[in-house]
């Protein structure tokens, strides 16, 4: 390009050195040289911002593609999470609520059919690692779709970490409810102590129905981040 444009600028100052022609013919030369070169530089300003426009999109596509993998596996986490959880809050319940009657049904199952109490930390679900090295290279905004860029940032910035601080929560009663059932003598060998000793501390069955509605309410949260990452999916399948 920078070639033709040098070649076109000699052309024009050998014309307007031409002394055979007229003023109006050296105008009219020039004139069609100008409009050449011009035309050139447009031209080739506007591959290029083409092709430059056409490589971010293939970017965000190639974003999108991976973090539609991240969602889904989001997903399938989340819903293990809430699976478990469920368990864990019908477990809490039973036991927060503990009387003797209960233990004494309890006597006449078998240990393994018993209801667990199935209670232990849970961990962040968060698969970011496509989102923040596409969000720190400052490429999100390159993601023509108002509404699937808005879905992203709201669910990498405001749904998922909505039960940070209920998680923390519930992994702190669990940590207290591990210290309460630690201190029980023989707790270990002997599960009908462990009842007992449930059964006679308003503190371990304030800390089980406590539990049980920490682990409601970020199975309701975990729910809402299902939602939302399902719309997102939906929609990056719609503009694929």
């Amino acid at each position: 390009m920078q070639d033709e444009i040098i070649k076109h600028t000699k052309k024009i100052y050998k014309t307007a050195k031409e002394p055979k022609h007229s003023l109006t013919e050296k105008l009219k030369e020039i004139s069609i040289e100008i409009f050449i070169i011009v035309f050139a530089v447009s031209l080739s300003i506007w591959l290029h911002g083409w092709s430059e426009h056409r490589h971010e999109q293939q970017e965000v596509r190639e974003f999108l593609e991976d973090l539609k993998v991240d969602l889904e596996k989001d997903v399938k986490d989340l819903e293990q999470q809430n699976s478990y959880l469920g368990n864990t809050s019908k477990g809490c319940k039973f036991y927060g609520d503990l009387n003797q009657k209960k233990i004494d049904s309890l006597a006449k199952v078998a240990p393994n059919e018993r209801i667990k109490m199935n209670l232990n930390p849970i961990f962040k679900i968060r698969n970011t690692g496509n989102y923040e090295g596409f969000r720190s290279s400052g490429k999100i905004g390159l993601i023509k779709d108002r509404k699937l860029k808005t879905g992203i940032l709201e669910y990498y910035q405001t749904t998922v970490p909505a039960k940070d601080d209920w998680q923390a929560y519930y992994n702190s009663l669990v940590f207290k409810l591990a210290d309460e059932l630690v201190a029980i003598p023989d707790a270990n060998t002997n599960p009908d102590i462990i009842y007992k000793a449930i059964n006679a501390s308003s503190k371990v069955k304030g800390i089980l129905s406590n539990a049980a509605s920490q682990a409601d309410m970020i199975i309701q949260l975990n729910k809402n981040v299902i939602k939302s990452a399902k719309e997102i999916i939906k929609e990056i399948e719609h503009d694929s």
